[in-house]
């Protein structure tokens, strides 16, 4: 299975909701290297899904090497 890691700890969140309880396991680091790799977030909700699929893609690029630039429009949040 390539979501399982060796040398990664797998965590599976069920009721995600928008998936605080998975950022917090993927901010943990030890000695500068992820302990924890989140293999799965289950939610049935349909806007927390929105919020889990959003963070997963940018906990996909969180190392650093990859900046994704938001722009909104102040009318836009009106």
């Amino acid at each position: 299975m390539k979501y399982i890691s060796q040398d990664k700890i797998p965590v599976i969140d069920l009721f995600a909701g928008p998936g605080g309880l998975a950022e917090g396991f993927s901010a943990f680091q030890a000695k500068g290297r992820d302990v924890f790799n989140i293999c799965l977030s289950v939610e049935k909700d349909h806007f927390a899904h929105r919020t889990l699929e959003l963070r997963s893609f940018f906990r996909q690029f969180s190392q650093g090497h990859f900046r994704v630039p938001i722009r909104v429009r102040l009318e836009e949040l009106r």
